[in-house]
């Protein structure tokens, strides 16, 4: 019996200023499953995930969440749907402790502040900085700060999690955690989709695949399955719209708005 999807994504197109980025992507990602986007540079997965959280609209094409449909809802209300990610380059809060990161998605959350407190020390616990709470995110390897970003998008215990590259330039003992963590997460139902640039044979295999023939303009095959290792033969095109996929908006601009709100009336579950 196949599972059931929990994220169907039907032709869905995006331009960069007259260059094509997405063309007629469509696929489905089955509940509780660990799905990859395998393609090389510039086929255009990122701005595929960018679309699905609502950081870019697409130009056609529909994406729905189990019966809600994505495309004009902002981003604020794709994540409380329970759509949560992370980025190629990890976007933390800098100049706030480890702690602060953690704290900072769950401003929102309805939740009490020991069930929510509780959960942020597991989390910590389950990516091996708990003993490092209270230290500046700077001040972390780059390889920590993916593992603070991935277990701060934990936070709000999404049902999707959308990661992108999570394994590119970390340290190789850092990797082998990371696709622990995945696999252990996916055991316990959550669905993972990740973007990869080339192959992970301990995330994909027996898992269910969609990559990409680039020599298709930002088209991702759907249904395709097998080893990614046929992706190395296929011709790597220029990325046009590459430098506009890494800028996503003030992302920064949220630690002034977390000091902002724990100075008025919010109040952090560890006060």
């Amino acid at each position: 019996m196949s599972k059931k999807e929990i994220i169907k994504i039907i032709g869905i197109t995006k331009y960069f200023h007259g260059i094509q980025a997405l063309n007629q992507v469509s696929f489905d990602v089955p509940e509780k499953s660990i799905l990859g986007l395998i393609g090389p540079n510039g086929a255009g997965k990122t701005t595929l995930i960018n679309v699905i959280n609502g950081v870019y609209k697409p130009e056609g094409g529909e994406i729905f969440f189990g019966a809600s449909r994505l495309n004009d809802m902002s981003i604020y209300d794709i994540a409380q749907l329970g759509i949560s990610r992370t980025f190629q380059v990890a976007r933390i809060f800098r100049r706030m402790s480890v702690l602060e990161n953690m704290v900072a998605p769950t401003i929102f959350l309805k939740e009490s502040s020991e069930l929510i407190k509780n959960r942020i020390m597991e989390l910590l616990d389950f990516v091996g900085l708990s003993g490092k709470k209270d230290q500046y995110a700077f001040e972390l390897s780059g390889g920590q700060q993916k593992l603070l970003e991935f277990a701060r998008a934990l936070v709000t215990d999404p049902r999707l999690v959308l990661m992108d590259e999570p394994f590119a330039g970390v340290h190789p003992e850092i990797k082998v955690q990371l696709i622990d963590n995945v696999r252990e997460l996916n055991e316990k139902g959550k669905t993972m989709s990740l973007t990869m640039s080339r192959s992970l044979r301990p995330i994909w295999e027996s898992e269910y695949i969609v990559f990409r023939d680039a020599k298709y303009y930002g088209r991702l095959l759907s249904g395709s399955h097998g080893a990614p290792g046929c992706l190395s033969s296929s011709p790597r095109r220029e990325d046009h719209h590459h430098h506009w996929s890494q800028r996503s908006g003030k992302i920064y601009s949220v630690e002034d708005r977390f000091r902002l709100s724990k100075a008025n009336e919010w109040k952090s579950p560890f006060e």
